[in-house]
């Protein structure tokens, strides 16, 4: 699942689920209105950034490369705004790509709790 399909698939879910990459990395990404992203806006079919948050473990490389943090909280909890979305992509790439199985099995367990 690569991450247009994992936006598209949560565009229902604000904020959205947790990203877990195959290796087991585990990251926010979040777009809305009320998140860093472009456009600022709900559901939209195309972003061009995104909002990213480190849940754990932590990836210094990726932090390397940007200089986006709004420098809250710990190095690990920092959230990133407006970053663009092929970093992002190089990012979940690094860690094995989104897994699109738990991705799937967490939204039909949603549906079924709806």
């Amino acid at each position: 699942m690569n991450l247009q399909e994992f936006l598209d698939a949560t565009k229902h879910q604000l904020p959205r689920m947790h990203v877990v990459c195959n290796d087991g990395f585990m990251v926010s990404i979040q777009a809305s209105r009320h998140h860093y992203c472009y456009p600022r806006k709900d559901r939209a079919a195309k972003y061009s950034s995104l909002e990213v948050g480190f849940l754990e473990p932590f990836d210094s490389k990726f932090l390397l490369e940007l200089d986006y943090s709004e420098g809250v909280g710990s190095v690990e909890r920092d959230v990133y705004g407006f970053v663009p979305v092929h970093i992002i992509e190089t990012m979940l790439n690094r860690h094995g790509g989104i897994n699109a199985n738990l991705v799937t099995s967490q939204l039909m367990a949603e549906e079924l709790t709806s």
